[in-house]
């Protein structure tokens, strides 16, 4: 079921899906993403928990920042924490993808009361390996004066001319959900968060504040977050670690039976799992 309602400054969509009294597994997407995203394991994770999965301020049918300086991790952060309040909810089990997963290690530092576990998928405790200020300087000047739909243009073509052969096997499906994500991201939201992505300020220090019992998921072939996987599983002090061998940066749609099977043990490891009817 998607929800929209006015959270804080923002607007902000959301899926809920699953028993409204069952434990509330909370999903983030990365930058430039959508709550679809996870549109092919929700109805597994709904099995044994209430998914929640909302769109980030800036992105898919979530609205605009009122102020373009609000692109922040603080403000992500803000609204995360109001959602929660909005829908009467104490703790979550939470996943981060990506961009997300930089988000639920924020989260996690700032309201430790509210996670059960967390689950931390391609993702780093500071700016990625390769990724230049210069270059998304030159992608945020793209976005601001010819728009979304062209910065989605030249990446879908670079892409495609460098045959992923992870993307490849599922090509047909990723680049039009690719458009889509693009189409309805603000074009501000993507210079702010951009630049907090990329110059962050690192996490590494701080990791050892958070307790909770914590997945790493990575993909063999994730070579830009494969290093953030490392620093996080060196570390977290309750964190275990598995890299699927097939997958790149979308382990849960590369892998998705094996991501699925990760993420139920770990819930259950943790007793976080409930039994599936």
């Amino acid at each position: 079921m998607t929800v929209r309602a006015r959270i804080g400054d923002v607007d902000i969509a959301w899926e809920d899906e699953g028993d409204p009294e069952a434990p509330v597994l909370l999903l983030l997407h990365g930058f430039t993403g959508h709550r679809d995203d996870f549109l092919e394991v929700r109805a597994d994770l709904a099995r044994t928990h209430r998914v929640i999965v909302p769109d980030l301020r800036g992105h898919g049918d979530s609205g605009p920042s009122p102020d373009p300086a609000g692109y922040t991790f603080d403000a992500l952060v803000d609204d995360l924490e109001r959602l929660l309040v909005h829908l009467g909810v104490e703790q979550i089990d939470l996943l981060g993808h990506s961009f997300g997963g930089m988000l639920a290690l924020r989260f996690a530092l700032a309201h430790p009361e509210r996670l059960r576990s967390l689950t931390l998928m391609s993702t780093s405790p500071e700016s990625p390996v390769g990724m230049s200020a210069d270059g998304f300087e030159h992608a945020i000047q793209i976005v601001l004066e010819q728009g979304m739909a062209e910065l989605q243009r030249r990446a879908e073509a670079a892409g495609r001319s460098r045959v992923d052969p992870v993307i490849e096997r599922w090509a047909d499906l990723y680049w039009p959900h690719h458009a889509r994500r693009y189409l309805a991201m603000d074009p501000a939201a993507y210079a702010g968060l951009g630049r907090a992505m990329v110059g962050q300020c690192s996490l590494t220090p701080r990791l050892g504040e958070i307790e909770v019992p914590t997945l790493i998921l990575v993909g063999a072939h994730d070579s830009q977050f494969l290093p953030g996987a490392d620093l996080l599983d060196q570390h977290l002090p309750a964190a275990r670690r598995i890299t699927f061998p097939e997958a790149g940066h979308h382990p849960h749609q590369e892998s998705r039976v094996a991501f699925l099977a990760a993420v139920a043990e770990h819930l259950r490891r943790t007793g976080a799992q409930p039994d599936a009817e």
